[in-house]
C-alpha cells in the first residue's frame, strides 16, 4: 500500500515493470533527479555547491600505476562517470563519451617542510574540491593523489552530485578498492558488467513515471497547496 503521513493509507502503488538494458549510446533525456540538478548548475553558474569531494589517507606505498588502471576500470564500467550533459536550445540530454581514462594528478608535498606539510594538504584539497565542473563538457570526475611520505599519501577524488549518490559512492568505493588490490597483486579477474546503466535506470523512469504516478502525485500537491498565498514575503537580507 501507499504511505501517506498526514492521511495514512492510501491505494495501492502500481506495479512497475523491470528496469532493462535499452541505452545503445544515442543521447537521452535526463533522470528527473539529473534534471534538477543540471538547473540549478544553470540557475547558478560556477557554483561548487554539488561538488562531492571524498578524501582518504592511505599508509604504505602506493602504486599510482595500479591506482590509475583500477580508476579506469570504474570509468569504462560505470558510464555515469565519464556522462556529459550538453544542451540543444535548452534542452539537456545525457551523452556517454568515449573517454575511458581519467587523470590521476600526482602531488608531492614532501618538499614541504614538516610542520606545515598538514596545512599545505588541507589547503590543496580545499582548492582542488572547489574548482567547478562544466557539465556540458566533462569530465564530471577528478582524482589526485598527494605524496606527504614515502609511507603516506592521500588520495582525493571529486565528483559532481549530477553522477553520483550515497549508494553509488559506496559501490564505487567498494570496487575501487577490490581492482586496486587486483592490479597492484597481479591477480587477473573478470568482473561481471553492470546489467544496466543509468542512461537505462532515466528511459525506465521517464516512460514508467511520466504518467499515472506523476499526475497522481501532481493533483495531490495541488489538493495540499491550494489556498497558499502567490508570493512569500520573505526576509531581504
Amino acid at each position: 500500500m501507499g504511505w501517506n503521513w498526514r492521511k495514512g493509507l492510501t491505494r495501492p502503488l502500481p506495479h512497475y515493470r523491470p528496469i532493462v538494458a535499452r541505452h545503445r549510446g544515442e543521447p537521452v533525456d535526463l533522470s528527473f533527479g539529473q534534471q534538477r540538478l543540471w538547473f540549478l548548475a544553470q540557475f547558478e553558474s560556477g557554483s561548487v555547491a554539488y561538488n562531492v569531494p571524498m578524501a582518504w589517507r592511505m599508509t604504505g606505498r602506493v602504486n599510482s600505476s595500479a591506482l590509475q588502471r583500477s580508476l579506469d576500470r570504474l570509468i569504462t564500467r560505470h558510464h555515469a562517470l565519464r556522462t556529459t550533459f550538453p544542451a540543444d536550445e535548452g534542452r539537456p540530454r545525457q551523452v556517454v563519451t568515449e573517454t575511458k581514462s581519467i587523470s590521476l594528478k600526482v602531488i608531492d608535498l614532501r618538499s614541504v617542510e614538516y610542520s606545515a606539510r598538514e596545512s599545505e594538504l588541507a589547503r590543496q584539497i580545499r582548492e582542488e574540491s572547489r574548482h567547478p565542473f562544466d557539465l556540458g563538457i566533462g569530465p564530471l570526475v577528478r582524482a589526485a593523489l598527494f605524496r606527504s611520505t614515502e609511507e603516506e599519501q592521500v588520495l582525493l577524488l571529486v565528483l559532481h552530485h549530477i553522477v553520483c549518490d550515497g549508494p553509488s559512492i559506496a559501490i564505487l568505493l567498494d570496487e575501487l578498492g577490490s581492482f586496486y588490490k587486483e592490479f597492484a597483486h597481479g591477480i587477473a579477474s573478470e568482473t561481471p558488467e553492470p546489467p544496466v546503466q543509468y542512461a537505462d535506470f532515466a528511459i525506465w523512469q521517464r516512460e514508467t513515471l511520466v504518467q499515472e504516478v506523476r499526475e497522481a502525485q501532481l493533483a495531490y500537491w495541488k489538493e495540499e497547496l491550494n489556498g497558499c498565498p502567490a508570493a512569500l514575503d520573505l526576509p531581504r537580507d
